[in-house]
């Protein structure tokens, strides 16, 4: 029997017992090897996989989107001050981050916003938190639509751009 080095990866193959011909130990030699895979586990990993897939697809999906509304909601505060919503200021500052920075990006390809405002330097976020939640409480127009354009109109009343 010729032996063929393929640095560790042919030669289990060949090592199958040369002294006996019988398929049947060679066969069950071979199954023992750790590169050749069991047809059982890969079986249940692939139905273990399968359930998680048809577990997720399971559940109805909702586009990602703040309307107005709960934009209004989550960045609500209370007399001292407060988030009336656990989490709601986060969510509402990094949202209101997040239209900032895409009017940044459109800046910076030469174009932007209808609704266009240029931010002082030393403007905080709770500062424009106020701003915006200011406008969607004296503007409920907004509620069932898509909170992003109301949020860049409430900051280009405030910071329009010179």
């Amino acid at each position: 029997m010729t032996r063929i080095n393929l640095q560790g990866v042919i030669p289990a193959i060949c090592e199958a017992d040369s002294n006996s011909g019988d398929p049947v130990k060679r066969a069950a030699k071979l199954r023992t090897q750790s590169w050749i895979p069991d047809l059982r586990s890969a079986r249940l990993r692939l139905s273990g996989m399968t359930a998680i897939v048809i577990l997720l697809f399971s559940f109805p999906s909702q586009a990602a989107g703040f309307s107005g509304a709960y934009m209004w909601e989550i960045c609500k505060s209370d007399a001292q001050g407060k988030e009336v919503v656990k989490g709601g200021h986060t969510a509402c500052q990094a949202y209101i981050a997040g239209v900032v920075d895409h009017q940044k990006l459109l800046r910076s390809l030469g174009t932007t916003l209808s609704a266009d405002f240029c931010l002082p330097d030393d403007v905080g976020m709770k500062r424009l938190q106020d701003v915006v939640w200011t406008y969607l409480d004296t503007h409920s127009e907004n509620d069932a639509f898509i909170a992003a354009p109301a949020v860049a109109v409430a900051l280009s009343e405030i910071y329009p751009c010179q």
